[in-house]
């Protein structure tokens, strides 16, 4: 996955703080206030799709375990 300019820190924010599915909300809320400093905010879900692939359509479990691959693939 290749980091897209002026988007969210996602690996450096996952290594810092991600411990699982309790960690959500705060991702959200980090990606959300991310956004909101931007000119041209973007919701949550277009933010992780445009810029992580990640479907508007998977539910948190999905979203989740894709946080998790990820932290994992960066420990590697």
């Amino acid at each position: 996955m290749v980091k897209k300019e002026g988007s969210f820190p996602l690996h450096s924010w996952l290594m810092s703080h991600w411990e699982g599915k309790a960690s959500y909300p705060k991702l959200r809320e980090a990606i959300t206030d991310f956004e909101s400093r931007k000119e041209n905010p973007r919701k949550f879900r277009d933010a992780v799709k445009q810029d992580f692939d990640i479907p508007k359509g998977w539910n948190v479990k999905q979203i989740v375990k894709r946080m998790n691959e990820l932290k994992l693939d960066s420990n590697l």
